[in-house]
């Protein structure tokens, strides 16, 4: 049996990541573009494929619309960690038992954060909400806004939870896996151009 220094996800590209102890140079954009790309919103349960790359690319681009280049970065880079843990239900992700998980996906998170120049503590490091997942509040907030369209707009039987509230003016078609891959590569080189 492997120890957990020892565990490592191969990549599309070919590399290993170490789950439990991520190193900076075996994270590679093309990687997380591709596998999120191919990763199912609502654990699959759309009418057609919707990816976790075209969410975190449509988040990203609710904030460069306003001008907020810092904050839709960490949209666009605020679940990469799902690219070797994948996405679980937010039901389950929070529920008590999942301690082990959430820990394992914060310090993966934060190591891609590092890989890519991105500092949280910037925006408000004390607020409760940056410590337990490691993202800007304002991202935290329209993300759940933005989950309310994503279920109106991709479920059969959208939950109740989905009727909260949702971003005016904004309709999700999903664009397939090829589309949602590209589209999250060219997102990313426009927000880090130097």
């Amino acid at each position: 049996m492997r120890t957990y220094n020892e565990i490592y996800v191969t990549t599309y590209t070919g590399k290993r990541v170490h789950v439990f102890r991520p190193q900076i140079e075996e994270i590679c954009l093309e990687d997380i573009a591709h596998h999120l790309a191919q990763q199912p919103r609502f654990v699959g349960a759309c009418i057609k494929p919707f990816s976790v790359a075209q969410h975190s690319t449509i988040l990203a681009s609710l904030f460069l619309k306003q001008g907020k280049i810092e904050l839709a970065k960490f949209a666009l880079h605020h679940d990469d960690a799902e690219y070797v843990l994948c996405d679980v239900s937010s039901q389950v992700k929070y529920a008590r038992g999942m301690k082990f998980y959430k820990k394992t996906e914060k310090a993966l998170q934060k190591k891609i954060y590092e890989k890519f120049g991105m500092d949280y503590k910037k925006f408000d490091p004390d607020a409760e909400i940056i410590k337990e997942c490691g993202e800007p509040m304002e991202v935290k907030i329209l993300d759940s806004i933005l989950v309310c369209n994503e279920a109106r707009d991709t479920l059969l039987h959208p939950p109740d939870w989905s009727k909260k509230g949702y971003v005016p003016n904004l309709k999700i078609i999903p664009v397939g896996y090829k589309k949602a891959e590209r589209d999250f590569l060219a997102m990313h080189k426009r927000l880090f151009a130097k």
